[in-house]
């Protein structure tokens, strides 16, 4: 009974807790598109889905460990086949020559602080009218996307040096 009574309050914290975006992505008087990093989902993420003592730990995102996820909150509409988008992840990758990729790393740098593999980018206006338990729900879905290459045999891959395949 104990232990169900210290889940049900880390579920508490960890929602009373979830992030939110700013006012400043909020204000429907702003046309410009904004698309600003927040390291605190990064952070709450990590504490609450992929350590094994957090609110809404998923054994299944255990390999995101190794990853690097960039959290942005944007207040551009996108909508596909219809259906607003509330979030999206992508893994970083740059076509294009030489200066275009060197641009898109020095955003990631300034961003991130470094380069990240994925990026999760979440809709500012779905996450501040989301219920806890949609936003949580969101969260997770978005880091299922953000996998390790597996292969065939189910073994994880990695590349020559032993980094993952993502």
């Amino acid at each position: 009974m104990a232990k169900k009574a210290a889940k049900q309050s880390k579920t508490e914290v960890a929602i009373y807790k979830r992030p939110m975006p700013t006012a400043e992505l909020l204000d429907q008087d702003n046309l410009n598109p904004l698309f600003v990093p927040d390291p605190y989902i990064k952070q709450w993420a990590i504490e609450n889905y992929l350590q094994d003592e957090g609110a809404f730990y998923n054994q299944e995102h255990e390999h995101l460990f190794h990853a690097e996820i960039g959290f942005l909150w944007t207040n551009v509409s996108n909508y596909r086949s219809g259906n607003m988008v509330a979030a999206q992840c992508e893994i970083f990758r740059v076509q294009g020559g030489k200066w275009t990729k060197a641009r898109a790393e020095m955003q990631m740098r300034q961003w991130f602080g470094g380069i990240p593999n994925f990026i999760i980018t979440i809709n500012a206006f779905y996450a501040a009218t989301a219920t806890s338990a949609s936003f949580c729900a969101l969260i997770d879905h978005e880091l299922y996307h953000a996998a390790q290459l597996v292969y065939p045999d189910g073994e994880l891959a990695y590349d020559i040096d032993g980094n993952p395949k993502w």
